[in-house]
């Protein structure tokens, strides 16, 4: 019986460890983008959060006028970053990121979701 509850626990760091390393790397995406968006050094920025979501389309939620996207299910994050006061939100998925109005309402994040601090909990549907 012991043997069970030690692979469950040890299964369980895993999956954290392995949804901290999809977390790291797509804020490491985000930041990229909008460093290169902003003309600004990544030290500048400071994360607020980094919200995983699965995304309704491959816009990852942020849909350009006049363009289709592929209707697939794709996972990402929400990534809100702070650079000299002013607040972004990069949008990633499928080893990309978009930054996106941060004036535009996201879509509804899911039930299940995990902000900077590692706390699952449910989100509201705007940032």
């Amino acid at each position: 019986m012991w043997k069970l509850m030690v692979a469950v626990l040890l299964a369980g760091e895993t999956t954290m460890g392995a949804d901290e390393a999809a977390r790291k790397e797509a804020v490491a995406v985000a930041k990229a983008t909008l460093s290169r968006d902003l003309k600004v050094d990544g030290d500048e920025m400071a994360l607020r959060k980094a919200i995983a979501t699965e995304w309704p389309d491959a816009s990852l939620g942020c849909p350009a006028k006049h363009r289709s996207y592929a209707q697939v299910l794709t996972p990402g994050y929400r990534v809100v970053l702070e650079v000299r006061g002013k607040v972004y939100s990069v949008h990633t998925g499928d080893g990309r990121a978009v930054r996106c109005d941060t004036l535009r309402k996201g879509p509804k994040l899911p039930e299940k979701t995990l902000d900077g601090t590692g706390d699952r909990r449910r989100s509201p549907s705007t940032d």
